[in-house]
């Protein structure tokens, strides 16, 4: 590039500097703004959906091993459940792998996760799991 030309270039660009309004600046600054809640709220939406993710893999495990434990699949149903506390420790996946060892014959194993899932939330106790319910009400 030329010397004429390379100062034609930074006239032109002082002239376009000068000629913004505030009007436009504002437009700038409130594009900034916007940019960066895009990014902010793209960020608290990944969160949202890789919680939800997590939440529904093991809600599906929990399912699975519901009805396995209902058909009478005591290693299926221990299967889904074990693979369901790897992701999230919930009190009814405790609950549920406490009635897993119950009907397994592990009544000292069901009481340890009965026992866990009381603690963290005494609201387990229903008729959902009836070995748990029963063995809370002779505490």
């Amino acid at each position: 590039m030329s010397l004429r030309a390379e100062k034609d270039r930074e006239a032109a660009d002082e002239d376009t500097l000068e000629s913004v309004t505030p009007e436009e600046i504002a437009d700038v600054k409130t594009l900034e703004v916007f940019n960066r809640m895009h990014d902010e709220n793209r960020h608290y939406l990944q969160l949202e959906h890789d919680t939800f993710m997590k939440t529904n893999r093991s809600l599906t495990k929990h399912v699975k091993a519901q009805k396995a434990l209902f058909k009478g699949d005591t290693e299926l149903a221990y299967e889904y459940i074990s693979q369901g506390l790897n992701r999230d420790e919930t009190a009814d996946m405790l609950a549920l792998k406490g009635s897993v060892y119950h009907s397994m014959g592990d009544n000292e194993k069901a009481e340890y996760y009965w026992n866990k899932a009381v603690e963290r939330n005494t609201d387990v106790v229903s008729d959902l799991y009836p070995g748990l319910k029963y063995w809370y009400s002779q505490r």
